[in-house]
């Protein structure tokens, strides 16, 4: 546990700057071991990697995290302000599981991440994105250039031009398939910079994952009602699958908001069906189609009118999530996915890491609670058989910053 007299008031402030060579890659200091974090909530990893900053065992800069997760956890906090990220104490206590990557993106630290899937992981198309992360001229938040509609989901984005202390990104999304082809190893090392330093960083849900939003929505109304809600929330949005261009998914995605808001504040289900039909029917026709419309709205509206009210609040709340991946891999599916995690490291020829992060993300419902300690003592195991010089280090859930 990590507290204000470990980490030091001022010490921790004052980031070393290393400059690495131009021409060969970044190694640590002579006869370091790799120090491998094993945390229970994900943002929990990015205090020791800012530690290791400090204290030249990583470049301040140009760092390439590898990130294996069924989640590319590039979401901001709600109105996170751009120069939080210089108070890293207050910048640790705001983040979350899915938002903790980008903000070292704009301090500086990391500039080329690289996403590898599972093949239920969807929120992105395979490929490579080249995009700014920086401050909004005006409102001061944190944004991106990249116009993504799992970053309009997240209403992060903004026209570079409006943008100010820029940092660039280079994302590379590729799926590790067990049944897909061979992997050529330029396919990743190409996109690794010569001179960077290279953190191996593992959810261990990647391996196995749930929706808890998806689940708890099963356990409270039943699996089909569940699904019922996922398809209205989701269905329209599918990650890489719509339609809509840039202004016309912001301005769907404002107006299905709006609708939902008045839906539940009016309590129009408890209104007659044509009502309710009236209200719903042309955002709905719009987003889904006439047909598709016609046989979601009935159906809907008699779910809402049936429910008690602190389900209401959980379909609002968790509707919007429902999308999220959710499967449970069962024992053959996580043995052949752990084969294919260390053929994956092997094939790609990916360099030694100089830090290695795992986040269990148990305790918040991904990773299968009956499945976490085989995942974690096998994903050691291949870690440790990969890079005999590792030093583990495990952390419970309450890991404190100040």
């Amino acid at each position: 546990i990590y507290t204000q007299s470990t980490w030091g008031t001022l010490s921790f402030l004052k980031v070393a700057r290393f400059q690495c060579g131009s021409e060969t890659r970044w190694e640590s200091q002579a006869g370091s071991r790799i120090q491998c974090i094993v945390t229970e909530n994900h943002q929990d990893v990015l205090p020791f990697i800012y530690k290791a900053i400090r204290q030249k065992r990583l470049p301040f800069s140009a760092l390439t995290v590898v990130h294996f997760d069924s989640h590319p956890d590039l979401g901001f906090p709600d109105k996170f302000l751009a120069d939080t990220v210089f108070d890293p104490h207050r910048m640790f206590q705001e983040l979350s599981i899915a938002d903790f990557l980008l903000p070292p993106v704009y301090a500086g630290h990391i500039s080329h991440l690289v996403w590898c899937r599972p093949p239920w992981a969807k929120q992105f198309k395979e490929g490579l994105y080249t995009f700014e992360v920086g401050k909004h001229r005006e409102s001061g938040l944190l944004k991106v250039s990249c116009d993504d509609p799992y970053f309009l989901d997240d209403r992060s984005v903004s026209p570079v031009v409006e943008l100010v202390d820029c940092k660039p990104l280079s994302l590379y999304v590729i799926t590790v398939d067990p049944n897909g082809p061979p992997l050529q190893a330029p396919s990743v090392i190409g996109y690794i910079p010569i001179t960077s330093a290279v953190i191996l960083d593992v959810d261990l849900d990647f391996f196995s994952t749930y929706n808890p939003f998806l689940q708890e929505l099963i356990t409270e109304l039943g699996e089909e009602s569940a699904h019922l809600i996922q398809e209205v929330f989701c269905g329209w949005r599918r990650p890489g699958e719509t339609s809509l261009d840039t202004n016309e998914y912001i301005r769907s995605k404002s107006e299905f908001t709006e609708l939902i808001r008045r839906i539940m504040s009016e309590s129009l289900f408890r209104h007659p069906i044509d009502t309710f039909q009236s209200v719903c029917e042309p955002l709905f026709k719009r987003l889904f189609g006439m047909q598709r419309a016609f046989e979601l709205i009935q159906p809907f509206y008699s779910l809402l009118n049936g429910i008690k009210e602190n389900q209401l609040q959980l379909v609002e709340t968790a509707g919007s999530h429902t999308d999220l991946p959710n499967h449970k891999s069962t024992q053959h599916e996580l043995e052949t996915y752990l084969g294919a995690f260390r053929r994956f490291i092997c094939e790609s020829a990916l360099p030694q890491p100089a830090m290695i992060t795992v986040a269990r993300s148990s305790i918040d419902g991904y990773t299968p609670q009956d499945q976490i300690e085989s995942i974690q003592e096998s994903t050691l195991n291949i870690l440790k058989g990969l890079w005999s010089d590792i030093d583990v280090e495990v952390y419970g859930w309450d890991v404190q910053y100040s």
